[in-house]
């Protein structure tokens, strides 16, 4: 070890990884005089060791630079490594996920996020709002099963919105507005008993509202306004017995509304407007705007 440590002072990073593209040739590469310590050619899996003390968002991106160096920075025993290794773990004592959090970890590979997730189980609250995240939500974050409150509005987030998030069962504020969240919102949503609050607003999200929605019964707050969702309102909205705001406005949604949707006892502010809606404004929300004042925008029905 002591030799090794003699070696590895000598070397700048940007040497270290030749070393290591060195041993599987890339032909893209020029030839370049070597330095001295490099020359001692110590084998692939102690050079491995050496990379995996230096932090994930420095290493990786070498990646590119060799077949061989791809597959070991992505490989699950380089992860075990690189996490045992680099401060790159959230203390027990801290609950909440700020800025703190390695925010590199959302452009990880697979494995790396996998095993880094296994140090946060703890965690109950993440809050990376305006971040400057990009990527997609990775699969990994939905492993984090003691999750009550997840904030990740205003990043450059891309990509659908995985199954797994349906094991956040413990989930109570979702917001995940403002980002290029594509695709349909999963019908494993309706797995999130306890969510209260679901924020979804300015994404590009397709597809048709789910109807499993009608197990969110602690519901208070739904935001989807300003994304590409089809399809008809489903009816079991009007089930929602807690549900405070409504706001499906700026869509491609249609067929008439429904009369559920007057029945809702705590309902406050619904904002329809600009979608493909057609027909007639149900009596019963007629009734509940003069009766209980609730605010109504259905501008373009």
């Amino acid at each position: 070890m002591e030799r090794l440590r003699d070696i590895t002072s000598t070397i700048t990073l940007n040497e270290l990884v030749e070393e290591a593209v060195a041993i599987a040739p890339n032909k893209s590469m020029p030839d370049k005089p070597r330095n001295k310590a490099s020359q001692q050619h110590f084998p692939h899996d102690v050079l491995i060791r050496i990379l995996s003390w230096i932090h994930p968002n420095h290493v990786l991106k070498f990646r590119r630079l060799s077949h061989l160096l791809d597959s070991t920075l992505t490989s699950t025993h380089f992860a075990l490594l690189a996490t045992n290794h680099c401060e790159i773990r959230v203390p027990k004592n801290n609950r909440t996920m700020k800025q703190s959090f390695e925010l590199g970890w959302f452009n990880w590979p697979n494995a790396l996020q996998s095993v880094y997730t296994r140090s946060l189980t703890h965690l109950t609250n993440i809050s990376l709002e305006s971040c400057g995240l990009t990527g997609s939500l990775p699969k990994p974050l939905c492993s984090m099963t003691q999750l009550t409150s997840l904030f990740l509005s205003h990043n450059q987030l891309t990509g659908s919105i995985p199954k797994e998030f349906g094991q956040l069962r413990k989930l109570e504020l979702c917001v995940m507005a403002s980002n290029q969240l594509s695709g349909p919102i999963p019908n494993e949503i309706g797995n999130l008993g306890l969510l209260q609050c679901l924020n979804l607003s300015d994404n590009l999200l397709t597809g048709v509202i789910p109807t499993e929605f009608k197990n969110l019964q602690f519901l208070l707050y739904i935001y989807l306004q300003n994304n590409n969702l089809s399809g008809e309102i489903p009816h079991e909205l009007g089930t929602l017995g807690c549900l405070n705001e409504l706001n499906l406005s700026n869509n491609n949604l249609c067929g008439e509304i429904p009369e559920s949707l007057g029945e809702l006892d705590y309902i406050q502010e619904m904002d329809l407007s600009n979608n493909y809606l057609e027909g007639e404004i149900p009596l019963s929300i007629y009734l509940k705007m003069e009766e209980e004042g609730m605010r109504l925008n259905v501008l373009n029905l």
